[in-house]
């Protein structure tokens, strides 16, 4: 099963309404007029975005597709049904652009870019396609936008937000170490946010030092390797090291996934040694 009701849908006939849509409050038996309404335009946003991200959940453990390729036409389904909710003019009529908190429009956006970026499974077979292409530019959003509600001092409960951070760094990562590519230029800003991100959540929250340390050993490896893509056992076995000590804090299994195999590919030339 997962989350399919429409109650919290937005309507559009009530935009110029100071009042949220609240069709159960239609049944009162005696409505007060006076009574002011709470607002609820952010949760039916939040609502609609956790419905997509369950039906996506529903489809992967219905079809047994955990760790494995999503099918094209899911992956298409699912980022068209985002990509209505991710749209500018949908995020300022569920925000306010004035809040501090979770209902500011960049808090909506953020939600946005991070679940593009769980409907994009990349692996080295689809590496070049279009869909590493939107998981690319999802991660580059992801850290991004979240270093901006940081300086805003807009920050979410640590462990979920590093975890998601890590994710996309990850994702991020692989991408680059698998098409043996240098850095790309707009992914530039992207990791240098992500870096200073984790480093803040690693000097006011110690487990968060894992996380840290495995980014700075990915920034400071990968862009390094000769040929690209190509690590040496001493460096496969350093992230190796690494990732005992994230598995035991928590990780993402698709985190795990991208780091398992850039620490178990050997490089072409111990293959043919």
């Amino acid at each position: 099963m997962y989350i399919s009701t429409p109650l919290y849908e937005f309507d559009d006939r009530l935009v110029e309404s100071p009042c949220s849509n609240l069709p159960w409050a239609e049944h009162r038996d005696t409505p007060d007029k006076d009574m002011p309404y709470p607002d609820l335009r952010t949760f039916s946003y939040i609502c609609k975005i956790r419905t997509i991200q369950s039906f996506f959940m529903h489809m992967i453990e219905k079809d047994e597709l955990e760790g494995k390729p999503v099918p094209l036409d899911l992956e298409i389904h699912m980022l068209r049904e985002l990509r209505e909710w991710e749209n500018d003019d949908t995020i300022r009529k569920h925000s306010f652009p004035t809040s501090r908190g979770y209902q500011n429009p960049l808090w909506l956006q953020h939600i946005g870019h991070l679940t593009r970026l769980s409907f994009c499974f990349v692996s080295r077979g689809n590496i070049f396609s279009t869909n590493a292409d939107n998981a690319l530019q999802a991660s580059c959003a992801a850290c991004t936008s979240f270093r901006c509600l940081q300086k805003k001092k807009q920050i979410a409960q640590p462990w979920l937000a590093v975890l998601s951070q890590f994710r996309a760094a990850v994702t991020l990562w692989y991408i680059i170490w698998a098409r043996m590519t240098p850095v790309p230029q707009h992914a530039n800003d992207a990791i240098r946010d992500c870096s200073a991100v984790l480093a803040i959540f690693a000097d006011r929250w110690p487990k968060a030092e894992h996380y840290r340390d495995c980014f700075e050993w990915l920034a400071s490896t990968i862009p390094r390797s000769q040929p690209q893509g190509q690590l040496s056992a001493e460096a496969r076995q350093g992230l190796a090291t690494l990732l005992v000590k994230l598995e035991e804090s928590g990780i993402h299994r698709t985190t795990s996934r991208m780091l398992h195999e850039i620490c178990e590919t050997e490089s072409r030339t111990e293959v043919h040694t």
